[in-house]
């Protein structure tokens, strides 16, 4: 948000923010999912000592902090080892991040921007827009559970946007959503990353 212009679409986004998806009261009802992901990192960590085997902390912070996302988001686990789509999802995250950790000279030389040289923006795009499937596929898987009569309000990122634009009686803006939620995942990741490097550092 931080990177968008000011302007109807950044006020609205801004507001739905402040007011429905970070206040207290919803970031005090996701506690047990937070509890939930550090038990299973603590669990994960005793199960490695037990076998006496190394302990990669850069995948295992990058695992927590995506299922810790997911989980908010989406009330799934996107970095679940035992899913396809779960591993396809974190290999996209740690590609684009590894993309973006890259020297690219179209940085340095704008006139080279065009070209792309070393193929980094291709790339990336190619991977934004299968983010963008994983994001679309589970929009749609909840919208059609929401049609069932026993449907349960998950009350995670997704439903409150879907239940503000009901409110509004206004379609949901996919593009804008999804891009929320790319944004979200992205930048908490590169946070991981950066942290971990300043540790070794």
């Amino acid at each position: 948000m931080a990177w968008i212009p000011v302007s109807a679409t950044w006020k609205n986004l801004r507001k739905t923010c402040n007011s429905q998806l970070f206040t207290t009261k919803i970031l005090d009802a996701n506690q047990a999912n937070r509890h939930l992901k550090v038990q299973e990192l603590i669990s994960d960590v005793n199960e490695s000592a037990v076998k006496g085997e190394v302990v990669d902390i850069g995948r295992a912070a990058f695992k927590t902090t995506l299922n810790l996302l997911s989980r908010t988001i989406f009330s799934v686990d996107l970095a679940d080892p035992h899913s396809a789509r779960a591993r396809e999802f974190k290999e996209l995250v740690w590609s684009i991040l590894e993309e973006s950790l890259k020297p690219n000279l179209a940085d340095y030389f704008p006139v080279l921007k065009k070209i792309d040289p070393l193929g980094i923006r291709r790339r990336q795009t190619g991977y934004y827009r299968k983010m963008f499937d994983i994001f679309d596929r589970l929009m749609m898987q909840r919208f059609e559970s929401r049609k069932e009569l026993d449907y349960v309000m998950t009350n995670d990122m997704l439903d409150t946007l879907i239940t503000l634009s009901v409110k509004k009686n206004e379609d949901m803006d996919m593009d804008e959503t999804q891009h929320l939620f790319l944004v979200s995942f992205l930048l908490s990741a590169s946070l991981v990353v950066l942290d971990l490097g300043e540790l070794i550092l």
